[in-house]
């Protein structure tokens, strides 16, 4: 135990000896642990979704590539590929598709938009979901419904709900049949409301006469996103050449190497979900290079904290020569020197570590706000994040400990007592060492300066950056529901006050696209299909968002041909005219806009119903997702029978010379309620949609430049570190400058620009790692801001005058001293 206490009592006799100090370098551990703490916390809640499931890890999700040449990839196959893995892929116990659809559920005058999810009666089995209260299986029937205790009590004021009746879409009962515990945050799904797959193609068929067997076919455009549950982990690996050996069976080589597939472990679901097409608009959605970014930064604020630890007790490694001299003259050996230096930094960050924990509880609910996260204490203390820490800690401080206790050890007793006698800090100096140590702290300072302004001039490019159409005026309103009344809705959205015109599409500018379809040109062999997304509009879309033609013309209602109705067997033969984008003209195949004009595209699936395409016109890029996904190959076709098929999306777009006025959104639903009963609406300005997409790098701005800002705050402590070992070691030759006439500042000025040329080179080695880091980041976008050396310049200059300010002051205020009592002392 003694042996144990030892290195405390020393830490604390040469803390009590040198107070100043130790408090730099106790706030400098703080920070820095702190910061580590919050990262590792961010990041173990963000890679642990849907961990907690007791089968998580014998369940996949099914991905397919949509077009084999981009790599463009979805997570929903056909309808049938589940019931086919039930008996082709070995293992398989049970499969879950789903189909999430956003429709209106009423209790009494209460209406509520939800975002139910359709599934299999399985998907319970699947996820292990655990019945509170209610049938065994309460999903076997149509209209029945499962609950989460959320959303009973939000429907019903209470959780004791079975047996109670809700109405769906304004027409259809459904019966409570089971009462759920509520899904956790951390999972890519947030199911509230489970209702039977069956309910969803009974309603299909009633809403708008769609034939099931079209929606649930191989080759059908309908999205379920597919789950299976194996009876064993090891299973995996085995099960994607069974995988293709399925579709083979049942669709042949052709649509096998065409549109193949392959597994997702459910954890793995949330951190990668932006490289597919999720079709979930309410998934959510993780971003695994954010958390390496993250990590990255919090190995940085240990490094920053080590060296600044290390830098400090090298500066007062001088005041503890004749100490150490004595001790070795005494018979201890360098191991021992080392052991007791080491030690007592161990214990120092011990302290220090504690301290970080109770600090990080109390930012822990300001930061869980911060980062929009439900993190709580018990994340900060849980054995993985306290076991990270603690290794990381204790790593960084041995490290940062060795540079003192090398230097003192290594040195002979008389060497060392001579020192302590001269004061002047020679022997310690660390020479390169030291300057090597400070020149880190600003390094890596100014990299994270030039990386947080880098970010900051990302998201404004992006949101200010013209993305091919108008966009400050325009608000869009989802039109579900709206089928059968759409020509008087649109009417009466044109009579609201403020707006100023009416238009509706498939998709719109932020919001999800449908599925892509596979297109050939005429001629094409099979294999040369490519995955283009068919979006169907009125003959106002382009004017109403500026959208320029760049070869060809536009739709006019007085082309015949122009008019695209949903088509049966009887129009096969016939053609429609349609309108590409500048992508879909490249990807199918077309050297230039001009030279897709009056050619002819067809779905490749012969088993379609669709008709022949032929290109009438070229229009500008127009950008719908995120500036990460690049820009999709788009077929627009002039839809005028906008009352069938209607299960399919609708969005009405919407000038206003007020588009974020609370009044028109309330409007909008007001006038929802009174002509689509079975629905509730919701209009957002398209650039608070824009927005919601930046969400992401917002969320990483803000971090990196709070973390960047602790960095900044530890490299200071360095400097001042810097500057009281200088002034300490000069001390003697600085008073003589007094006594001959020289001023503080003159002093200051002199001290401060030496130590600046080590401080200049640091800023200079930074800017080529900021520029990698840079370079790298900016890849996962396919919109990127041009780099600019504005960022370089900023960061340098804001990192050149912080260090220059604080030795000149530090400095200035140690030179202003009476010189007698360092001449006294020398």
């Amino acid at each position: 135990m003694s042996a144990l206490m030892a290195p405390v009592m020393m830490a604390l006799r040469a803390s009590l000896q040198q107070p100043w100090t130790a408090l730099l370098k106790l706030v400098g551990f703080v920070i820095g642990f702190v910061g580590c703490i919050l990262i590792l916390a961010f990041v173990n809640y963000e890679s642990h979704y849907d961990a907690w499931l007791s089968q998580g890890d014998r369940i996949a999700r099914v991905i397919q590539i949509r077009d084999v040449k981009t790599g463009q990839r979805s997570v929903s196959p056909p309808y049938p590929f589940a019931d086919a893995a039930r008996t082709d892929i070995p293992g398989v116990v049970a499969t879950a598709r789903m189909q999430p659809l956003r429709i209106m559920l009423q209790q009494g005058q209460a209406r509520f938009n939800e975002v139910a999810l359709f599934v299999d009666p399985a998907f319970l089995q699947v996820f292990d979901v655990t019945i509170d209260a209610g049938a065994s299986n309460p999903l076997e029937n149509p209209y029945s419904a499962v609950l989460s205790r959320r959303a009973a009590f939000k429907y019903f004021g209470r959780t004791d709900v079975v047996g109670s009746r809700l109405l769906l879409g304004g027409k259809q009962e459904v019966t409570v049949t089971a009462v759920m515990p509520n899904w956790r945050a951390d999972s890519h799904l947030s199911p509230d409301v489970l209702l039977p797959l069956e309910s969803f193609f009974q309603m299909a068929k009633e809403n708008g006469n769609v034939d099931r067997e079209r929606i649930t076919g191989w080759d059908n455009c309908q999205c379920y996103p597919t789950y299976l549950l194996f009876d064993r982990a090891d299973r995996f690996a085995a099960a994607d050449a069974a995988l293709r050996d399925t579709l083979v069976r049942h669709q042949g080589e052709d649509y096998a190497a065409r549109l193949p597939l392959f597994l997702q472990h459910v954890t793995d679901a949330y951190l990668d979900s932006n490289k597919y097409r999720t079709y979930l608009d309410h998934a959510k959605k993780g971003d695994r290079v954010q958390l390496l970014v993250f990590l990255a930064i919090a190995f940085v604020l240990l490094l920053i904290s080590g060296v600044n630890f290390a830098n400090l007790s090298v500066a007062e490694a001088t005041r503890r020569a004749k100490e150490v001299g004595m001790r070795r003259i005494l018979g201890a050996t360098r191991t021992d020197v080392n052991g007791q230096l080491i030690g007592e930094a161990l214990a120092f960050a011990t302290v220090a570590l504690v301290l970080s924990f109770g600090v990080a509880a109390l930012l822990i609910s300001p930061f869980a706000s911060f980062v929009a996260r439900p993190i709580a204490v018990d994340t900060i203390l849980a054995p993985m994040v306290i076991g990270q820490v603690v290794l990381a800690a204790v790593l960084a401080t041995a490290v940062a400990g060795s540079v003192p206790a090398l230097l003192l050890s290594r040195a002979e007793p008389v060497a060392l007592l001579r020192e302590s006698a001269t004061s002047d800090g020679r022997l310690l100096s660390g020479g390169r060492l030291r300057q090597i140590m400070v020149m880190l702290q600003i390094l890596v300072s100014t990299a994270l300066i030039v990386g947080s302004l880098a970010i900051y001039s990302q998201i404004a490019y992006v949101r200010h950056l013209p993305r091919g159409f108008v966009m400050d005026d325009k608000l869009v309103v989802n039109g579900e529901g709206s089928h059968d009344a759409f020509g008087e809705i649109s009417a009466q959205l044109a009579a609201l006050p403020t707006v100023t015109r009416v238009s509706i599409a498939n998709a719109l500018p932020t919001t999800q696209t449908p599925s892509p379809q596979q297109l050939l040109r005429q001629g094409a062999a099979p294999t040369d299909a490519r995955g283009v997304v068919i979006n169907d509009i009125d003959f106002g879309f382009f004017s109403a968002l500026g959208v320029r033609s760049v070869a060809g013309r536009l739709f006019d209602p007085n082309f015949g041909s122009d008019s695209y109705r949903v088509p049966d067997k009887a129009d096969e033969e016939r053609e429609v005219n349609v309108v590409v984008n500048q992508a879909a003209a490249a990807e199918l195949g077309f050297a230039s806009p001009d030279l897709a004009l009056d050619q002819v595209v067809r779905a490749a699936d012969k088993n379609q119903a669709a008709l022949a395409m032929r290109i009438v016109g070229v229009v500008e890029n127009i950008r719908y997702g995120s500036p990460k996904e690049a820009v999709q190959p788009m077929v627009y076709r002039a839809r005028v029978d906008w009352n069938v098929n209607r299960h399919e999306p609708r969005f009405f777009l919407v000038s206003s010379t007020d588009p974020g006025n609370p009044q028109l959104q309330e409007n909008v639903r007001q006038l929802w309620i009174r002509l689509v009963p079975g629905f509730v609406s919701d209009a957002t300005p398209m650039t608070t949609r824009l927005t919601g997409q930046l969400r992401g790098e917002q969320q990483q701005f803000r971090m990196v430049l709070m973390f960047t800002g602790a960095a900044l705050l530890i490299s200071v402590l360095g400097v001042l570190g810097l500057a009281a070992f200088v002034m300490r070691r000069r001390a003697k030759e600085l008073a003589v400058r007094r006594v001959v006439g020289a001023s503080p500042l003159q002093i200051a000025q002199l001290v401060s620009m030496q130590q600046m040329r080590h401080i200049l080179v640091a800023v200079v080695l930074s800017l080529p790692l900021s520029y990698w880091m840079i370079l790298r980041w900016l890849q996962n976008f396919d919109l990127r801001v041009p780099v600019s050396w504005s960022w370089f310049a900023g960061g340098a200059l804001l990192s050149l005058c912080c260090a220059f300010l604080l030795l000149l002051a530090f400095t200035a205020r140690v030179a202003a001293a009476s010189p007698v009592r360092y001449l006294k002392d020398s």
